[in-house]
């Protein structure tokens, strides 16, 4: 099976943070390049079980699909920017995109949210778990439903630029020695007011 190369934000973009966690919203500097499309994957509503493994046939050691970016959501009691974040995806310009949500036992308005999402979208897939069993876990429950080429943890108080995406793959195709896309991040507050920019100064030795 292939590895998967981890995507966070493409370069020379920025970013925005709001609110108790910060978030960040991306905007690339540059023209978009070329997106193949790929046809979607039926939509999904997904109940796991208590070992918090979703019986679809998925796994980490799956084969990948080529161009396929996966965007992994780990969310809990996320409803105050959920939808915003939900719709920010939706309007990346590469189309082929896979939305994985793993909820970590909200109970706010957040199932609701992602189900009405689920339901309209089918390169959406909403996976439920009853207990909450922390982040770290929930974390790794979505990336391992991924079944990309490229994969984006997407935090559920975020916004990016509808060409971030696009941008990111860019740089990957041309670059195969580049494995890992980010940019400048700015932060914002919870009104989506912009609060000052922020040099992530990434150590990736």
């Amino acid at each position: 099976s292939a590895t998967m190369a981890p995507m966070a934000i493409t370069p020379r973009a920025s970013g925005a943070c709001r609110g108790r966690s910060w978030r960040r919203a991306l905007t690339p500097d540059r023209p978009v390049g070329d997106a193949r499309p790929l046809a979607p994957a039926p939509p999904a509503v997904v109940a796991v079980d208590e070992a918090g493994l979703a019986d679809d046939g998925e796994g980490a050691d799956m084969d990948r699909t080529r161009g396929l970016v996966s965007i992994g959501v780990p969310v809990y009691n996320g409803e105050a920017y959920l939808d915003e974040a939900l719709k920010s995806m939706l309007r990346q310009t590469y189309e082929p995109i896979e939305i994985i949500i793993s909820d970590n036992g909200s109970s706010d308005a957040t199932g609701r949210i992602c189900r009405r999402y689920a339901s309209l979208d089918p390169r959406i897939r909403y996976y439920r778990h009853e207990v909450n069993r922390g982040s770290a876990w929930n974390f790794n429950a979505v990336f391992g439903h991924a079944r990309g080429e490229y994969f984006k943890w997407w935090a559920y108080d975020d916004l990016c630029d509808p060409a971030y995406i696009a941008k990111c793959v860019e740089v990957l195709e041309r670059e195969p020695a580049v494995s890992l896309c980010f940019a400048r991040t700015t932060i914002i507050d919870e009104r989506g007011r912009r609060v000052r920019d922020h040099e992530d100064q990434m150590d990736l030795r």
